[in-house]
């Protein structure tokens, strides 16, 4: 197997950590971006935190990247999540694609969430989708709540929209007509430090009632190999798809939807 590099945003714990010991556990050399222990220190809530990612990932990508994946993510109902979620993970696929361009198999992949399918705010989602990131941080401030499990409109509206945004920008002459393959995973909930503070046992159920396979939450490894073998050069087809990592969350609550 030829060695590849991939950056990877989130990578200093949960899915994006998991990712990134994977690829290294396959010889492949890994940039990690996150907040801290990582190769890039950088706050993708901020424009000059995904400047100073762009910049620094240019200069230690060399001849450039095989890969990218945008973990990074928050779990709130605030403009945060908006900042993050969806307005971070455009970015960093955006700044990295002159970096994949010349690769020989080039991937790019994000992850969603099987949340984007529960109820949503629409013009949070046309906001994020017109690339207005002062109209959807302020729509985001003016609805934003405390999260816990079932209120999550916010975060689900911008995992939408990214699931959104990547099926219309996977198929354009830049990416899909490039040779560059982007797509998306959508785990359902995984046992990460991001989300271990609203698990209970009442919660436990009622995800394992929800799952197909009645596993209440995935593991952080499961959605790292569906990431790998999107970001691969084995995934030859898949194009402006989300992946559903979920353990038929998604199947179960909307059987009659492709």
């Amino acid at each position: 197997m030829d060695r590849r590099t991939y950056l990877i945003t989130g990578a200093a714990s949960g899915v994006g950590a998991s990712t990134a010991r994977q690829l290294e556990n396959d010889g492949h050399r890994v940039i990690g971006v996150d907040l801290r222990d990582t190769e890039i220190i950088a706050d993708l809530a901020t424009p000059d935190g995904r400047a100073q990612m762009a910049v620094e990932a240019q200069q230690l990508a060399g001849d450039g990247l095989d890969g990218v994946i945008a973990c990074a993510g928050v779990l709130q109902e605030t403009e945060l999540a908006v900042r993050v979620n969806f307005f971070g993970a455009v970015s960093t696929i955006e700044a990295t694609r002159a970096l994949l361009a010349n690769a020989e198999a080039p991937r790019a992949v994000v992850v969603s969430s099987a949340t984007a399918i529960v109820p949503r705010i629409d013009e949070l989602v046309e906001a994020c989708l017109a690339l207005d990131e002062e109209e959807a941080t302020a729509i985001a401030e003016r609805e934003s709540s405390d999260y816990y499990p079932g209120n999550s409109r916010i975060y689900a509206s911008t995992k939408y929209a990214l699931s959104r945004w990547v099926k219309t920008t996977a198929v354009d002459s830049d990416w899909a007509g490039a040779g560059i393959l982007l797509n998306a995973v959508a785990p359902c909930g995984i046992e990460s430090p991001m989300s271990d503070p609203y698990r209970s046992e009442e919660l436990d159920e009622m995800a394992r009632g929800a799952s197909a396979i009645g596993q209440p939450f995935v593991k952080p490894a499961d959605v790292a190999s569906a990431l790998r073998w999107l970001a691969s050069p084995a995934n030859s087809l898949l194009v402006g798809q989300t992946l559903y990592t979920d353990g038929g969350f998604e199947a179960k609550a909307r059987p009659d939807t492709l």
